[in-house]
């Protein structure tokens, strides 16, 4: 068996390899801002190992969903960046379930290693575009994840902007995939409060600059940060028109290739682990 990954909504991912099974920023919950319910519920999560969470943010730390998963499997340990341990904890999750991650602290699980990675967000726009709030000192409040697996290495931006060296830290670690968020930003949004993310031509450009095994990191695109349509970007090529990019969305299906293959697939539901 190789890494499997598999889509289960908005910015959430499952990766099972040969002996770990964790979920990225699983959004569960019922909410009135979504715009499609989850694929999978808290019992399709059970029996992962961990769920990393990038940010504090609703839909990257969902502390009902998380809830109800810690009820059904009490071997489950919740990765939060650490500034954020206490919001967690203030949001019911219980204290000897999280995990508090920082950068520069490998976080060891299976066959797995999982690398914390600065990344460049905002709670409110206010204080948006920074890596944590003035009071965090030098923690990161805002994470993403390289993920090092038996079959390759995967990176979850979670939120971010790119910022100065990212692309060379993620070309240090070998990434092989990147699922990058890709809505882009505006000042339309920003008055509402919505803090913003990379764009479609920024999100190429990282992942050309951030290399990988073969030159170049494979990118998934979240079209719009919204759960209706996922598909694969590459850089285009040569004499390809300004702006378009390469790939198109994947249809439906459960089954999933390894990472070594770049392919992923979108759940409606997520079978138990082997």
């Amino acid at each position: 068996m190789t890494a499997r990954l598999t889509w289960i909504g908005q910015s959430g991912f499952l990766l099972r390899t040969p002996a770990t099974r964790l979920a990225i920023d699983p959004f569960l919950s019922d909410h009135p801002g979504r715009r499609f319910p989850s694929p999978v519920a808290a019992g399709d999560l059970a029996g992962t190992e961990l769920v990393l969470t990038t940010h504090q943010h609703l839909d990257h730390l969902d502390a009902p969903g998380l809830r109800a998963l810690l009820e059904l499997d009490d071997r489950v340990l919740v990765v939060v960046p650490a500034p954020a341990v206490p919001d967690a904890a203030e949001a019911g999750l219980p204290g000897g379930r999280l995990v508090a991650a920082r950068p520069g602290e490998p976080i060891a699980a299976g066959d797995v290693t999982v690398h914390p990675v600065p990344a460049l967000h905002g709670v409110h726009v206010a204080d948006a575009y920074t890596h944590g709030l003035p009071g965090d000192g030098d923690q990161v409040r805002y994470l993403g994840y390289v993920v090092e697996t038996p079959d390759g290495r995967l990176y979850h931006a979670g939120d971010t902007l790119r910022w100065d060296g990212l692309a060379e830290l993620l070309r240090g670690h070998r990434v092989d995939v990147a699922l990058l968020p890709i809505n882009g930003r505006d000042s339309q949004r920003e008055a509402q409060d919505v803090v913003g993310n990379l764009d479609a031509g920024e999100a190429l450009a990282l992942a050309r600059d951030a290399g990988g095994r073969d030159g170049r990191a494979d990118a998934l695109r979240p079209d719009g940060g919204q759960p209706g349509r996922r598909g694969r970007v590459r850089p285009p090529g040569p004499g390809a028109a300004p702006g378009r990019a390469g790939g198109r969305p994947r249809p439906h299906g459960r089954d999933t290739a390894g990472l070594a293959g770049r392919r992923v697939s979108r759940a409606g539901s997520v079978a138990p682990s082997a």
